[in-house]
């Protein structure tokens, strides 16, 4: 399944309801799929959001991060991952993430205690060097991927 990256994708640009207000971060283009909602802000920040019920696959994982890393302007990206829709991650889904992501910081949003074992589940098995983070709220998600 391919999310995004080839020249065959469309993106949907932000529309007036969507466009923040002035000094936010603007959103640059979205992308809804099946199982999952992307959206691209113009400081670098990639939101992602999955449909209740999504399993997260390797295949959807390289997708995501293929899409981000090729349209960074920055050197470091940072990826809000929101997890509320995730029903179960495949097991090596943390392996490839960690090998192809180091220069990116993760946000895992959450909402409850389900969630937050599914993060802890996938965040045991980053490599050290991967800033990653579980929260349960939007400004501290972005607070946590902005920190200096």
């Amino acid at each position: 399944m391919t999310i995004l990256g080839d020249s065959t994708d469309t993106l949907e640009p932000a529309t007036a309801s969507e466009v923040v207000a002035p000094g936010a971060a603007q959103l640059l283009w979205k992308s809804t799929q099946p199982h999952v909602q992307i959206r691209y802000f113009d400081d670098d920040l990639l939101e992602v959001s999955f449909t209740p019920g999504t399993v997260l696959t390797i295949s959807m994982v390289q997708d995501i991060l293929n899409a981000l890393t090729s349209r960074l302007e920055t050197k470091t990206g940072h990826l809000l991952a929101n997890i509320s829709g995730l029903s179960n991650v495949d097991t090596d889904v943390a392996r490839v993430f960690s090998k192809f992501s180091r220069n990116v910081r993760v946000a895992l949003l959450g909402s409850g205690p389900a969630d937050q074992v599914l993060a802890r589940f996938f965040m045991r098995n980053l490599h050290p060097e991967h800033l990653c983070a579980y929260v349960e709220g939007r400004e501290e998600a972005i607070a946590f991927l902005y920190k200096p």
